[in-house]
C-alpha cells in the first residue's frame, strides 16, 4: 500500500468498520449529549436578596425592574442551555439577619448563585456565608471598601467607595475651592463608615479642612437634634453620606435650623423625590454617584414599554447589568457555583453604563458621574467644566 493512497485504505472491509466506529461514536457522542442537558434542571434559577419593602424599598424595586427586562430579553432569545431563567425573589426589609437566612436557604436549596444585597450592611453579613458555603454572590451596589476581602465566590458590578471618597474629596475642593470650614455627616452602618473614612483620608490632602465629623442612626425618624449640632458648628459646606430617606430627613431639619451652607453627597441622595420633597432648598446640592447614563435607546424604550417612564433611576441599569452578567458566567462555564465564579472572572461584559470587568477581588474599575440640582432637576456636570476648573486652580497656585 502506498502512503497517502486513498483507494488503496478504503476496501470494503475497512469501509465497514470505519461506518461501525463511525456509527459507535455518533451515539457515544449522542449519549453524552443528552447526558450533559439532563444535568440542568428545567428552569435555571438564581436567588436575589433585595428590600422590596422597607425605607429601602424604593432601590429594590428599581433594581428589580433592571433583573426583570433582562430575565425577559434573555429567555426571548432562548434561555440559557435552552431552559428558561427564573429569578427567585426574597424581600429582606433591607434587614441583615433576613438576609443571612435567606442566603442560606439558597444554599440549602442548591441554588448557585444569587443576586444581592442592596446595602452595605446586608451584604457584608451575607458574604462571609457565601464564602463558606460556596455560593456566587454578585452585589449591584454594596460599596463598602471591606467587601474586597471576599475574593472567591463575592462580586459586585458597582465600584468600591474607596474610588468614590476620593472623588468626593477632590471634586468638593475644586468645584468649591472656597469652602475652609466643612462638616462631614455619615451614616452609622457599612456603607457610611467605609465612605466617610475615604473622605475623610482624602479631601485634607487638597487643603480641605473638616470642623466637624458626626455620625447619625440611620433608623431614626427625626434629625433636629443632629441639624442643631451642624448649625453650631457654623460650617460652609457639608457632605453628606447616606440614603434617600435619611438625606431627606436631615436636609429637612437643616432647613428648619436656618442652616445657610454648600451641600455635597454621595450616590444614596439621587433621587427625583429628594427634589420634590424638599423644593428650592435642594438647589445647588452636589452629589457623585456611579456612571449611569444609559447608553441604549434600545433599553430606553423597552424600559417605557414596561413601567410607562421615561425616569430611569440609577438602580434599574446596574440591576439589569448584573444579571446579564451573571447570565453570561452560567452559560459559559455552567450551572454550578465553582464553574460561575471561575467564568464571572474571565468576563469582559459593555453594560448599559460602560464597560464590566471584574479584578481579583471581584471588584470592577470605577466610573463615576457628578449631578447637581439646577432649576429643580438633577443635571450632570460635564468633566470637561471639571477638568477646566482644576486646570485653573493648578495655573492660579
Amino acid at each position: 500500500m502506498r502512503p497517502g493512497n486513498i483507494r488503496d485504505i478504503l476496501t470494503p472491509v475497512n469501509i465497514a468498520g470505519i461506518i461501525i466506529v463511525g456509527l459507535v461514536l455518533f451515539f457515544s457522542a449522542y449519549d453524552i449529549l443528552v447526558i450533559e442537558s439532563s444535568d440542568y434542571p428545567d428552569e435555571i434559577v438564581v436567588g436575589a436578596i433585595l428590600p422590596l419593602s422597607g425605607s429601602l424599598s424604593n432601590y429594590g424595586e428599581d433594581f428589580k425592574r433592571g433583573i426583570d427586562i433582562a430575565v425577559l430579553e434573555i429567555n426571548e432569545g432562548g434561555g440559557i442551555f435552552g431552559k428558561e431563567l427564573v429569578v427567585d425573589y426574597f424581600d429582606n426589609i433591607g434587614n441583615p439577619y433576613m438576609s443571612k437566612w435567606a442566603i442560606n436557604y439558597y444554599a440549602d436549596n442548591g441554588i448557585p448563585a444569587v443576586i444581592g444585597a442592596v446595602s452595605s450592611t446586608a451584604t457584608m453579613a451575607i458574604a462571609p456565608i457565601a464564602e463558606e458555603r460556596g455560593i456566587v454572590l454578585i452585589s449591584p451596589s454594596a460599596t463598602n471598601p471591606s467587601l474586597s476581602d471576599y475574593k472567591n465566590y463575592v462580586f459586585r458590578t458597582i465600584s468600591s467607595d474607596k474610588y468614590q471618597g476620593r472623588g468626593i474629596g477632590r471634586l468638593l475642593s475644586v468645584l468649591h475651592p472656597e469652602l475652609k470650614r466643612v462638616a462631614l455627616i455619615y451614616s452609622d452602618d457599612d456603607y457610611g463608615r467605609g465612605l466617610k473614612e475615604s473622605v475623610f483620608e482624602t479631601y485634607p490632602k487638597y487643603g480641605g479642612h473638616f470642623i466637624m465629623v458626626e455620625s447619625f442612626d440611620p433608623k431614626a425618624a427625626i434629625y433636629s437634634d443632629l441639624a442643631e449640632k451642624i448649625k453650631a458648628a457654623d460650617p460652609d459646606g457639608i457632605i453628606l453620606i447616606g440614603y434617600y430617606e435619611q438625606a431627606v430627613s436631615i436636609l429637612e431639619a437643616a432647613e428648619d435650623a436656618g442652616i445657610d451652607a454648600v451641600w455635597f453627597g454621595s450616590e444614596g441622595l439621587i433621587d427625583d423625590g429628594l427634589i420634590e420633597e424638599i423644593g428650592p432648598y435642594s438647589e445647588g446640592l452636589t452629589a457623585t454617584m456611579q456612571s449611569s447614563q444609559i447608553h441604549s435607546d434600545r433599553f430606553e424604550k423597552k424600559y417605557y414599554e414596561m413601567y410607562g417612564s421615561d425616569v430611569i433611576n440609577w438602580p434599574v441599569p446596574y440591576g439589569y447589568d448584573t444579571t446579564k452578567i451573571l447570565s453570561e458566567a452560567i452559560a459559559d462555564g455552567g450551572y454550578d457555583a465553582d464553574e460561575i465564579k471561575d467564568s464571572m472572572k474571565e468576563i469582559r461584559y459593555l453594560g448599559l453604563c460602560g464597560p464590566r470587568h471584574f479584578d481579583e477581588n471581584g471588584d470592577i474599575y470605577p466610573a463615576y458621574d457628578v449631578l447637581t440640582v439646577r432649576n429643580g432637576e438633577w443635571e450632570r456636570i460635564k468633566w470637561g467644566d471639571i477638568v477646566s476648573r482644576e486646570l485653573k486652580e493648578t495655573y492660579e497656585h
